[in-house]
Parts: C-alpha cells; structure tokens; sequence
C-alpha cells in the first residue's frame, strides 16, 4: 500500500536580491486555496565559522523547521503565522524580478568573508603557536559577527510589511551574530543561539589562554585596542541586560540557548554567567537554556529537534505574547 501523500512539498528556493544584498528565499508549497493573506513570521538563518549558507549548519534546520510546520498542519492545527526563514547567499544569481514575497519561506546568506563573499580564507582561522598557521586577526572575527548582524538588520528594513515577526537562529559564529542581533535590534523578537557566545571578550580570553597557556592576555595586535572600544560598545555583555526594565535591549523577547556539555571550542561557561542574569531579568518562561550532554561543538539531531520545536511554538502563539 503506498504512503499517504503529504499535502505540502519540500520548500522551494529562490535567490532574490534585497537592496543589493542577495539571499536564499526557501518557501513551502501552498495550496491553491491559501490567499496569500496571512501574516508572516521570519526567521533568518545563520552559519557557522568556515561553513556556508547551503551547508550543515544551515540546511537540516530548515529542513526541520518546514517538517515540523508540515506535520503539524496535517494533524488538523494551523500556526497564526506562516514561515519564512532567512540566511544570508552563496551564489549570487539573482532573478531581475525576483522579490521576497512568499509565504512560509527561508532565505539563507552567507557570513562576510564566507562562501561566495570569501575575501581572505586566513582571516577565517584560529590564533596558533605555530608561525605558519597562526591568524594573529583571529579576534577580528567580532567583525564578521557584528557585520552579519547589521547585514540581516539592513535586510528588514526592505523585506514586506506582512511580516509580523523576526526572528533568528544562528550556529557557532552565526550563533554569535544572534546574541548580537538580539541586543542590537528592537524588531528580532526571538532567537535561538547554538553553540554560540553571548560575551565575545570572555571568548577570546578563554581562547588566548588554551592556545598560548596560562596567564596569556588580550593585548594589541591580537586584540587591538579599536576592536576592545567596538567591543565595549556594541557586545551583548556589554549592554544593559542586568536591568529589569525596558532598558534592557532583551526585554520582551523569547530565546532558546543550546550550548554542548563537552564543547570546548564555544563552551557553555562563556554564556552561563550572562544566560542566568538574563533569566532573572527578563521573567519566567522568556529564556531556556539546555545544555547537552554528550554534544560538543556541533550541531546535534536533538538541537535541531529543539529549534524546530521552538519556531513552531513561535508560530502558533499570539505576536503579542511572544
């Protein structure tokens, strides 16, 4: 006997170009009884260090965000809202007409200086003892974070009214570049940071010290001291989470933290700190973290599980309670 057909197909992807900058646009099939009316809730999709946007950190949760939408249509609920999930591109072919209009759909982009915006693979890597393979710049990296987080908040300004949510989700360096956009940007309303880190400074003293060994510092031109100024200024630790009023950029917003047990690359002590001052200042049920056991700095079946979860939740809940 053959399966039972979904009514929904697998999402459909479309490079379109928002204000010069081009992204993914991945949609679900609508039945041809759907009138194009209902709000949209967006989702945008970031990448990992070294990865892309058509990669692994990218593609199984936009596949399970789409599956976890899907199967919950075809046990008779409907969300509030219907998806769109959005990254930043790699090939940067673009339809002269294309525009982003679709319902449930996902646009992915690659990070600066990843994928087909790849201007210089050093920058990329690590601090090293070794001459050859050291990336002195390696702290830099703040900037590529910072970057994606002005280039997905530039992104908003030009994408349809109908989108009634933002939202964002971001692995490793994309999860750094989520905690940024949530601190930065008013209008993301919830994310889901993976394996990423909420206090860039901590990160990188944590980091200096496990490649140089104890007692290693932060100190020019490892660490320039232009780049401390833009990280005093700009880095989510650095804001006003500790207040319990609208001073606080994270009031009001939901955020699902994912972090490893066993990561040592992105570990979750560099976040903990932060994660439990915003537990008591933003009320109960706003921030869930889970740390898993077993999982190091990867994206596990169960995190992207998690996320699916969550996006589905934000979908299926008023705008105004989320």
């Amino acid at each position: 006997m053959a399966a039972e057909q979904s009514p929904y197909e697998v999402p459909q992807k479309e490079t379109v170009n928002v204000g010069g900058i081009p992204v993914n646009v991945y949609r679900e099939m609508k039945s041809g009884s759907e009138d194009g009316s209902r709000p949209i809730t967006a989702v945008f999709m970031l990448h990992g260090r070294l990865s892309h946007c058509d990669g692994p950190h990218t593609m199984p949760i936009v596949e399970a965000c789409f599956n976890a939408v899907r199967q919950h249509k075809m046990q008779g609920n409907h969300p509030l809202s219907d998806l769109i999930v959005i990254t930043l591109v790699r090939r940067a072919s673009v339809s002269p007409s294309a525009r982003c209009t679709t319902e449930h759909a996902t646009a992915t982009q690659d990070h600066r200086n990843h994928g087909s915006r790849i201007l210089d693979a050093k920058a990329n890597d690590a601090w090293d003892k070794t001459k050859e393979k050291d990336n002195v710049r390696h702290a830099e990296l703040n900037l590529l974070s910072a970057g994606t987080a002005r280039d997905v908040s530039f992104v908003i300004d030009f994408l349809p009214a109908r989108i009634v949510q933002w939202g964002v989700v971001g692995v490793s360096l994309g999860g750094h570049s989520s905690w940024i956009l949530l601190n930065s940007d008013p209008r993301v309303s919830f994310g889901v940071p993976i394996i990423g880190g909420a206090d860039f400074e901590k990160l990188m003293a944590y980091r200096i010290e496990r490649t140089f060994g104890a007692g290693s510092t932060l100190e020019p031109p490892r660490y320039p001291v232009i780049l401390r100024d833009f990280v005093n200024s700009h880095d989510p630790a650095k804001s006003n989470f500790q207040a319990n009023d609208s001073s606080n950029p994270f009031q009001g917003k939901k955020i699902l933290v994912l972090s490893g047990a066993t990561d040592t690359l992105v570990p979750f002590s560099i976040t903990s700190e932060f994660a439990g001052i915003l537990k008591s200042t933003m009320g109960a049920g706003s921030i869930e973290v889970v740390v898993e056991e077993g999982a190091g700095h990867q994206l596990t079946p169960t995190a992207t599980e998690r996320t699916a979860a969550f996006v589905l939740k934000v979908l299926s809940a008023p705008s105004s309670k989320m």
